[in-house]
């Protein structure tokens, strides 16, 4: 348990550190693009298609972190009326569904990425870049939100989710 604490803080940090990261260069990106258009009428199509990559990677990213702080979208109104073990039944079996979601989302996404690297597709900007490095952002992000959803369940089993106390 202590292995997962500690790998867990340290993602959830590599993970915000980046993704502050990401969003300074998507807006300076941007701001670019459009001192340029204003000021010299001209436009770089690689600062618009990279500022829609690093947008996707950023969510693809952030879905495991979303998991372990509950910021994502989720109906709670059966959870919330139910007590004891029956709830924490009904968190592990959503939590066990939200996993083989992950793992057959993971395995869809690793075929894309295969099939981009055996096709040798690249991006369509000036500075091309090969597809299957843009799209590995679906399987890291599907091996992040399986990670922190055993994070969760195991927090669940242990009794600590409702207290505030992680895993």
């Amino acid at each position: 348990m202590k292995v997962i604490k500690i790998l867990s803080a340290g993602l959830e940090k590599i993970i915000k550190i980046s993704g502050i990261a990401a969003l300074v260069l998507m807006v300076g990106m941007i701001f670019f693009n459009i001192v340029s258009r204003a000021l010299f009428q001209e436009t770089f199509g690689v600062t618009e298609e990279w500022s829609v990559w690093l947008m996707i990677w950023s969510v693809f990213v952030y879905i495991g972190l979303d998991i372990k702080e509950k910021a994502h979208i989720s109906v709670d109104l059966i959870p919330n009326k139910l007590k004891g073990n029956t709830k924490l039944v009904l968190e592990i079996f959503m939590s066990l569904v939200m996993i083989i979601f992950g793992v057959l989302f993971l395995y869809a996404c690793w075929a894309d990425v295969m099939m981009a690297k055996m096709t040798r597709l690249s991006t369509i900007t000036s500075i091309p870049v090969p597809l299957w490095i843009v799209k590995l952002c679906m399987p890291l992000g599907m091996l992040l939100f399986i990670f922190h959803t055993i994070e969760k369940m195991m927090n669940d089993i242990q009794g600590r989710h409702g207290e505030g106390k992680k895993c």
